[in-house]
């Protein structure tokens, strides 16, 4: 399947005949000339955010959900990033470039949260997963107990 997502990744499964897609949506702008002289070119976003995208393999159809809340929370990581489709119908998103996490519905942000260095510095967080309860509860012990087994 070609398009409509640009410069896409991280396609994960969300059903038998359903896949996900992380768009970054850029395009590149290669400039004009004005006057002679070439004005160097530029990547942009071609819509001003993010998606994630929803193919379905049965219909040949391709739906972007999230697209209003993505816009809404000007989600726009021009590498990187990537998204999970929550069993509720909610996204997880990861906004790598810009240091964010969020939780998306369709139309809106449930939470986001960002990791401050310092007032002028964010840390970049890097292939985040969700956790459910079940998982958690294996996980959090190890983590309190300083293991990494």
């Amino acid at each position: 399947k070609t398009g409509p997502w640009m410069n896409q990744h991280d396609v994960d499964f969300v059903s038998d005949h359903q896949i996900s897609v992380f768009g970054n949506d850029v395009i590149w702008n290669p400039g004009k000339n004005i006057k002679g002289d070439i004005v160097s070119g530029k990547r942009v976003l071609l819509d001003g955010h993010n998606n994630v995208y929803i193919y379905d393999f049965s219909s040949d159809t391709v739906t972007a959900p999230y697209k209003n809340a993505m816009k809404s929370m000007e989600v726009r990581t021009m590498t990187g990033g990537c998204s999970e489709i929550l069993p509720n119908g909610d996204v997880f998103i990861e906004e790598q470039k810009h240091g964010r996490i969020l939780r998306l519905t369709p139309d809106t942000a449930k939470w986001e949260f960002v990791r401050r260095v310092d007032k002028n510095h964010l840390s970049y967080p890097s292939w985040s997963r969700y956790l459910n309860e079940e998982q958690a509860q294996k996980v959090l012990p190890k983590l309190q107990n300083g293991s990494h087994n």
